[in-house]
């Protein structure tokens, strides 16, 4: 990966703002400036996804990552609401109670030298995405022998290299090494999502039938409000008549798995790196938590959070300088005009950070 991203980073600098290569026999065009970005992100006809997200198929389908045309407008359309502020508040509980977690091993890590904090980030974040996009706790902070998370690691490592090796044809990939572990891990990854879902649609179906009103307004068997995760709000949305298959909810399930760790391991890994090159940015981000969170005792609130500026400049920044997701691919379906420069249909189009 550190060859592939030292050569890309010398075309950028050496023929900005745009260059063109070839991923194997395959011609892209890549382009730096924002606003080539803009032209083709702000039409609605430029929307399928580059060649190199059919690698993602095996594991994540037609998910919203990687689907396009009709099922893509369709399922944004209907997941969109499931991001809706008051709906991510529900989930504040669960983030404090993890992040609870993760402080205790770091700080019995604190003195005992060096060690990988990407590691602890990325099990913390495992177990938020678990519990709110499943509803299931995996406790993978303290059992990092779970069977499928370790199917999420192995499967990840199998598909980047997948995307290096573009020219290895998909018969003679299934009988290399890589190919068979994608295949163990596929059954690992897809039995679990499908298991989970039979199990929480005989949940809600049990709860529906004992008590209607409770099942509608979100309460457990006491009347007490519950919190649902996405798979619930994915269910709920199919049974309201908008039509969502079982492979469609894994398929979306799946990729909230896969897009929510990674993406924001790598944002808090670079914020906290950052930080700690640069002591006095640190310490007034410090002296600002200090100053909103007095009370220690009682667990952290959305309003809080929301007072934080000085924090929420510094993440910002961070995604600036290193965003999680460095380049967006799209495969053009008609020829486009962008700045000077003229693309015929069917050239993968890159946009590079």
């Amino acid at each position: 990966f550190s060859d592939l991203f030292a050569v890309m980073e010398r075309y950028m600098n050496e023929f900005r703002p745009l260059f063109r290569a070839c991923n194997g026999s395959k011609p892209e065009v890549h382009f730096m400036k924002p606003e080539h970005l803009e032209i083709v992100m702000n039409n609605s006809i430029h929307i399928t996804k580059g060649l190199n997200y059919n690698q993602l198929h095996s594991w994540l389908g037609q998910g919203l990552l990687t689907s396009t045309g009709p099922k893509w407008f369709q399922h944004r359309k209907l997941i969109t609401p499931t991001f809706h502020f008051k709906i991510l508040e529900n989930f504040m509980t669960i983030f404090v109670e993890k992040t609870g977690i993760l402080l205790k091993i770091l700080d019995a890590k604190a003195n005992v030298g060096s060690f990988n904090i990407y590691t602890d980030i990325t099990h913390c974040a495992l177990d938020i995405i678990c519990e709110t996009a499943m509803g299931v706790n995996v406790n993978v902070m303290s059992d990092e022998d779970n069977e499928y998370i370790k199917a999420v690691y192995d499967i990840t490592e199998v598909l980047f290299w997948k995307v290096l090796h573009p020219y290895v044809p998909d018969f003679m990939f299934k009988l290399l090494p890589q190919g068979r572990r994608l295949q163990k891990d596929l059954i690992v990854l897809h039995g679990f999502s499908n298991k989970v879902i039979a199990d929480r649609k005989k949940l809600l179906e049990s709860r529906k039938s004992n008590s209607s009103d409770k099942v509608d307004q979100g309460a457990d068997d006491l009347g007490i409000k519950k919190r649902k995760s996405f798979l619930d709000l994915l269910l709920e949305a199919s049974e309201n008549g908008k039509v969502l298959s079982d492979t469609d909810i894994r398929e979306e399930v799946d990729t909230f798995m896969f897009e929510g760790h990674d993406t924001t391991t790598a944002a808090i890994s670079w914020t906290l790196l950052l930080l700690g090159n640069h002591p006095e940015i640190q310490e007034k981000a410090y002296q600002e938590i200090s100053g909103v969170l007095r009370d220690k005792s009682t667990p952290s609130t959305i309003a809080e959070l929301n007072e934080l500026k000085y924090l929420e400049c510094i993440i910002k920044e961070s995604l600036r300088m290193f965003p999680s997701v460095p380049f967006i691919s799209r495969h053009l379906l008609q020829d486009i005009q962008i700045g000077a420069f003229y693309l015929k249909k069917l050239i993968p189009f890159f946009e590079e950070r």
